[in-house]
């Protein structure tokens, strides 16, 4: 997955982008802390946890890639199903 380059110089392109990290942050934030919240207290289910944050984790490195930043193909989130 690829984006094609931002130019942070651009006022309109950077409030996107930055629109966009904030929304996958966001989304991250809030699967962490269901999937950390006590059992009766959770909305997602673990694997769904996972997948949003896998999902927001692999879409935010192809934002920082396409802003000269860290390789889209870098450091993800890798889940641990135990």
């Amino acid at each position: 997955m690829s984006a094609p380059p931002i130019d942070l110089g651009d006022p309109d392109a950077r409030r996107r982008w930055l629109g966009q990290v904030r929304e996958l942050i966001a989304d991250a934030t809030a699967a962490g802390l269901d999937a950390a919240a006590p059992k009766r207290r959770r909305v997602l289910s673990r694997a769904e946890a996972r997948r949003k944050l896998r999902e927001a984790s692999e879409a935010l490195q192809v934002l920082l890639a396409a802003a000269g930043g860290a390789d889209a193909g870098g450091a993800g989130v890798t889940a641990n199903t135990a």
